[in-house]
């Protein structure tokens, strides 16, 4: 086993929809901070930016677990160790500081600045709590019926001649979740983005 210290921030932040991925492995846990910058995109879910002035709030976990672990958290965050120019996250080991206001070395994924999507706003004092509490992820927008096709399609490859009702096929074309190519549905981009956010 391998014991290191982990930043988290949305999705993968306590409570959130992703730190069950982690959970199992998290030791002591207590709330943290460093300077950065977060951006939202159309999609939802804030994105933390080395560098700015912003002071960030998430939490720092012990986490004691396989050495595979930090490795399948690289994959999730698309982090790409042999050509960090194309990453989406970049892992580094940074400074935070805990409630007490000591500091201490912690794994942190940043956004590859390069990935920033070109229509990502910038959240005003980096307060990502806020900012979703009042404009939460498409992904928490879904009627059980359109989560539920989601996951199905995105279980199926995201490309399957799933059946459908008119509502439901009409209402997943006007939020750009799917796309009809030639008589076959099709998640689109951001309905594939949606559904990693379901899994």
């Amino acid at each position: 086993a391998e014991t290191f210290r982990l930043f988290t921030y949305g999705s993968l932040d306590c409570g959130m929809i992703h730190f069950s991925k982690i959970e199992d492995f998290v030791g002591h846990t207590s709330k943290a901070f460093l300077s950065g910058s977060m951006y939202r995109t159309k999609f939802g879910f804030p994105l933390l930016v080395k560098g700015g002035g912003d002071v960030i709030q998430g939490h720092v976990h012990e986490v004691r677990g396989p050495g595979l672990l930090l490795r399948l958290l690289d994959e999730f965050f698309g982090v790409n160790t042999l050509d960090p120019i194309k990453s989406l996250h970049v892992r580094e080991t940074v400074l935070v500081e805990d409630e007490s206001g000591q500091a201490a070395s912690a794994q942190v994924f940043f956004l590859n600045p390069l990935k920033l999507p070109p229509l990502a706003v910038r959240i005003e004092n980096g307060d990502w709590q806020s900012s979703l509490q009042k404009d939460p992820p498409l992904s928490q927008q879904l009627s059980e019926p359109q989560r539920l096709y989601i996951q199905r399609m995105g279980a199926t490859g995201g490309r399957e001649t799933v059946p459908l009702d008119m509502n439901l096929y009409r209402e997943l074309l006007q939020m750009k979740l799917i796309e009809d190519v030639g008589r076959q549905l099709n998640l689109s981009k951001l309905g594939q983005e949606v559904y990693r956010f379901l899994a």
